[in-house]
């Protein structure tokens, strides 16, 4: 899918900013609300359980990561130009969208679920229900990445910001949680 557009660049910008500015009112919105009205476990639940709850999640960017596999290998059975696999050349322009999307899937989802499985286990109070819904906007940011993508490349940047941006809040609670644990801090 290349653009031989020129791309002007301060736009560019302008909109990464803008959707990230939106993406990060709704990622505070929904943490807020479910980290003050959801509790997903009992106060005090043991290790065993919080990394339950933690795994159920990581399903989601699992899930994507098997369905953008199963995208790419779909294309290359049926493409001439691509049944040769990556190796034999540069992918047609009907297979660089799923492969940049399969790219950027296995990306996200092994950060992400760092961050679930770090959190679980450190996390013994409501931080651990954030996991929830940053899952959902893994979710939904996975899809508007593709379809927006579709629509302009920079249109891929609201679906990154909903993916990428609760995680980041993640790792800031999970660096919070295990410096708080370090014994120059207690």
């Amino acid at each position: 899918m290349p653009d031989a557009e020129p791309v002007d660049l301060a736009r560019t910008e302008r909109h990464i900013q803008l959707t990230g500015t939106f993406a990060a009112i709704i990622t505070a919105g929904m943490f807020v609300a479910v980290y003050h009205l959801w509790p997903p476990l009992p106060a005090g639940a043991g290790l065993e359980e919080r990394l339950g709850f933690a795994l159920a999640w990581c399903l989601v960017p699992l899930v994507y990561v098997v369905g953008a596999i199963a995208w790419v290998a779909g294309i290359r059975r049926r493409s001439a130009a691509d049944v040769k696999g990556s190796a034999a050349g540069p992918p047609s322009p009907r297979l660089a969208l799923s492969r940049a999307f399969l790219q950027n899937t296995l990306e996200q989802a092994f950060i992400t679920i760092g961050a679930y499985l770090v959190l679980a286990v450190w996390s013994q109070g409501p931080l651990l229900g954030l996991v929830a819904p940053a899952a959902i906007l893994f979710a939904v940011g996975r899809i508007l990445f593709v379809v927006l993508y579709r629509a302009a490349p920079v249109g891929r940047a609201f679906g990154m910001h909903l993916t990428m941006g609760p995680t980041l809040v993640l790792y800031g609670a999970c660096l919070w949680l295990v410096a708080g644990a370090l014994p120059i801090f207690t």
